[in-house]
């Protein structure tokens, strides 16, 4: 799909790129794509009230409600980060 989308560049030996750098680079972005979904499950679930609303409802308040909200984004961009 990608050769027919690129037109002339073609994924093949001319690109000085061996397998296993390959492997490495495509490894290291389903990590990164793995923790930003961990993230956003973990960020919704703790604003959901209907689905999960008895799941650690305290937390969720502090959560949503600190900081008017700036909390949550913060406090989910230092875990990216550490991640």
């Amino acid at each position: 799909i990608y050769n027919s989308i690129a037109g002339k560049e073609e994924i093949s030996s001319d690109m000085h790129m061996e397998t296993r750098e390959f492997s490495k680079l495509t490894q290291c972005c389903a990590v990164s794509a793995d923790i930003v979904t961990i993230l956003m499950i973990f960020d919704a679930v703790l604003q959901d009230r209907d689905v999960y609303g008895d799941f650690v409802p305290r937390v969720k308040d502090v959560w949503t409600k600190a900081c008017g909200g700036y909390f949550r984004v913060v406090a989910v961009w230092i875990l990216a980060a550490v991640s």
